[in-house]
C-alpha cells in the first residue's frame, strides 16, 4: 500500500532533514530488522546502496522547477546506510550528514562522466564498467517526483502508480519510489534468495517511519 507523503513531509520538517534522508533512514531501519531476523550481527555495520542524484544546475530549470531541456542528467553516489545504528534519530542525522558530504564531492559528476563515456565504447567495455558499479553496491534506490495533481485516463481517475525498476546485474535489490498527489508508491525488484519477503521488508519500512514519527513527536 502507498504511504502518506504528508506524513513523510511532516516528520522531515520537525526533524530538520530532507525527505530523501528520511526515506534512506527508513530503508536502513528496514535492512537492519531484516538482517537481525536472519540472525546477522549488525553492530557497526553499513550496507552500501546506489542513489541517483540530479546534477542539473538551477539555471537549467524554469520557474516551475522543470528542466528546460529533456534528457537524463544525473550522477550516482554510493551511500553507506548505517544499519548498525538502532536509534532512529541518530540514524537519520548520520545519513543527512553523509548525503551533504557526498553531494558536495566529485562523485556524482565523475560517475556521470564515466557512464557517459562508457556509452560511446564497445559493448565489452560497457559491461566491465557496469559490473564495476554493481560490485560496489547491494541495492539501488531511486526517488522520482511524480504528478502533484490527480490524473485521468479516458475519463477514469488514476488512483495510483506502481513504479517498476529494472533489475541490475549483481545487485540484489532495486527500490523505486514515485510520489503521486499525496502518497508515495513503492516498487521493488529483488533476488528471492537475498530478499525472501518483499512484503516483510516494506512492513519494516513502515515500522521505521512510525518510530521516527514517535520520537519526533509529530
Amino acid at each position: 500500500e502507498p504511504l502518506s507523503f504528508d506524513k513523510f513531509y511532516g516528520i522531515a520538517k520537525v526533524v530538520g532533514c530532507k525527505i530523501n534522508d528520511l526515506l534512506l533512514s527508513c530503508v536502513a531501519g528496514a535492512f537492519r530488522e531484516e538482517l537481525m531476523a536472519a540472525g546477522k550481527n549488525v553492530e557497526g555495520k553499513h550496507i552500501h546502496i546506489t542513489l541517483p542524484v540530479n546534477i542539473r544546475s538551477e539555471d537549467e530549470m524554469d520557474a516551475g522547477g522543470v528542466p528546460e531541456e529533456l534528457g537524463n542528467y544525473f550522477g550516482t553516489v554510493f551511500v553507506p546506510l548505517p544499519v548498525g545504528i538502532e536509534n532512529p534519530l541518530e540514524r537519520v542525522y548520520k545519513i543527512k550528514h553523509d548525503m551533504i558530504a557526498l553531494k558536495q564531492s566529485l562523485q556524482p559528476a565523475l560517475s556521470y562522466g564515466i557512464l557517459y563515456a562508457a556509452g560511446l565504447m564497445p559493448t565489452g567495455i560497457q559491461k566491465t564498467v557496469l559490473e564495476s558499479f554493481g560490485n560496489k553496491t547491494s541495492a539501488v534506490l531511486s526517488n522520482v517526483p511524480g504528478p502533484k495533481n490527480t490524473l485521468y485516463w479516458n475519463g477514469a481517475k488514476l488512483e495510483g502508480m506502481y513504479p517498476i525498476s529494472i533489475p541490475i546485474d549483481r545487485v540484489a535489490l532495486n527500490i523505486t519510489l514515485i510520489s503521486y498527489v499525496d502518497q508515495l508508491e513503492f516498487g521493488l525488484t529483488a533476488c528471492r534468495k537475498s530478499v525472501p519477503s518483499m512484503q516483510r521488508l516494506l512492513k519494516f519500512v513502515e515500522i521505521a517511519l512510525d518510530e521516527l514519527e514517535e520520537v519526533a513527536g509529530v
